[in-house]
């Protein structure tokens, strides 16, 4: 019975270790693409951008329930193909959990790369940093195991729309937990969003 918990516990901790160095090639990959496509950007597109977020955390006792987000971005475009992203998102998120409906505001600063794979859709995949802006309705009861700040990795889709005008839908998950009490609650949030070129400069 003894083995078979240590074994549990090594194929758990192996896990972790696999997803963490996932993660950090991912994180990795973004900053050097990012750095790549801001030295030899062929266009840069400033807009602004807003829309749902259905967030929840990750146990039996929560549910989805509908926020919202807006906020501006930046985008530089290298080729046809290739590009970086970089958003200052406000983000209302609400879930239901233990009874309570909790509101909780982070400001969200994802960097992002952006791979069009063809003339409309294009992929987004980077990490993503948020910090408390401001506590809700209801949090006072998880106020201590409340992260102030945490990162992340985004993932997404998106389409070209017509008049400078994108969708997105995006997946945020965090490196670490959102509330940490009980030995820690991972959060999960869907993102979909309305982004709107502004002001376009081109080398």
């Amino acid at each position: 019975m003894q083995n078979k918990w240590h074994s549990n516990c090594n194929v758990k901790r192996m896990y972790y270790f696999v997803i963490k160095c996932i993660r950090s090639l991912i994180f990795g990959l973004s900053i050097v693409c990012i750095v790549n496509a801001s030295v030899f950007g062929q266009s840069i597109n400033l807009g602004l951008s807003g829309g749902g977020n259905l967030s929840s955390l990750k146990v039996p006792d929560s549910e989805y329930k509908m926020g919202y987000h807006y906020g501006v971005y930046a985008r530089v475009l290298s080729s046809s193909k290739w590009g970086a992203q970089i958003d200052l998102t406000y983000n209302r998120h609400q879930t239901e959990y233990l009874g309570h409906l909790l509101k909780m505001n982070y400001v969200t600063v994802p960097l992002l790369i952006r791979y069009k794979f063809n003339p409309l859709l294009y992929l987004l995949v980077g990490p993503q940093y948020s910090f408390l802006a401001e506590q809700g309705k209801n949090t006072e009861f998880v106020e201590e195991g409340l992260r102030n700040t945490y990162l992340g990795v985004c993932f997404g889709v998106g389409v070209d729309l017509p008049m400078g005008f994108d969708m997105s839908l995006r997946v945020n998950n965090a490196f670490n937990e959102l509330y940490t009490v009980d030995g820690g609650i991972p959060s999960d949030i869907v993102q979909l969003s309305l982004e709107m070129d502004l002001l376009r400069f081109k080398n």
